[in-house]
């Protein structure tokens, strides 16, 4: 299910989409911590029905990504997420939840009606060496979420230098390496950094860091670094209470493999692509059935 690419990068060789079909344990992610019980309510999580998608009856629903609510019928996520769908009825989103096993009371499921990707995003690597360029597509869902809390303001601010700020990436990502999904949505503290530095730590030959990218990086030490893992793409990067990215992609296992190091996870800028955002509810809102 995952695609792996090969880039011209020196200290790695491959790239992997922050995607997973998994099965779960109650182990945390990478240096995460438990969220507290609904502190993130914008996050989902993106589930798709493998019967649906095989052709068979019934349904057999499996976390693959994470997404934010936007609008009372909208969620975005990354476009490697939601292309894994041959039709929207394979997934839907899990409104309001908190252990992804578990029945807390309090979650909404919601049917994808339509699937909108970017129309310049391309999976993997193009010929600009910008690695999933335009990652980024909005889901408009059957029905609307019931707790209008669960909407995150989208950051507006293309111009603004985020460099340096603090701020919380969430997900069900796996917690490490071949490992597994955890329970309880996990949160963490990461840094954003600039498009070069993200390119440095990244060593690369040529540049595939652009504007439609925004990086976060704790350091690499093994122990007390972090990273976003599979599983967690098209979820949430928060700064100051507004949606910032959107998981994209990282390092193949989420750890450089020889040492345990950790490199930036990327994220598509959401203001970067906030026209876009807004000529496509433009386009529902006239009313498109």
């Amino acid at each position: 299910m995952l695609a792996i690419m090969s880039v011209r990068i020196s200290c790695v060789s491959v790239l992997l989409p922050l995607v997973a079909v998994i099965s779960g344990s109650q182990i945390k992610i990478i240096n995460g911590e438990d969220a507290a019980p609904m502190s993130h309510p914008h996050q989902v999580s993106l589930q798709w029905n493998i019967l649906a998608a095989i052709g068979f009856p019934g349904e057999r629903w499996f976390h693959i990504c994470g997404g934010s609510v936007i609008r009372k019928n909208v969620v975005l996520t990354a476009a490697h997420c939601a292309e894994i769908a041959s039709k929207p009825a394979e997934l839907k989103v899990v409104v309001n939840d908190h252990r992804l096993f578990d029945v807390d009371d309090t979650e909404q499921s919601i049917l994808v009606k339509e699937i909108i990707l970017h129309e310049d995003y391309i999976p993997g690597q193009d010929y600009d060496n910008s690695v999933y360029p335009n990652d980024i597509a909005l889901l408009r869902l059957v029905g609307e979420v019931a707790d209008s809390s669960s909407i995150i303001q989208i950051d507006t601010e293309e111009d603004r230098n985020r460099t340096g700020q603090t701020c919380i990436i969430t997900g069900w990502g796996l917690n490490d390496t071949n490992s597994a999904t955890p329970n309880i949505l996990q949160q963490r503290e990461m840094k954003v950094i600039s498009e070069k530095e993200c390119e440095e730590l990244w060593d690369v030959e040529d540049s595939f860091i652009f504007k439609g990218h925004v990086c976060v990086f704790d350091g690499p030490n093994n122990t007390t670094g972090g990273a976003a893992c599979s599983g967690d793409s098209g979820g949430p990067l928060v700064c100051d209470g507004v949606l910032v990215g959107v998981t994209s992609w990282g390092r193949t296992g989420c750890r450089v493999p020889e040492t345990g190091e950790f490199l930036p996870s990327v994220y598509a800028r959401v203001s970067y692509y906030y026209g876009w955002i807004q000529t496509t509810l433009q386009r529902w809102s006239i009313g498109r059935g």
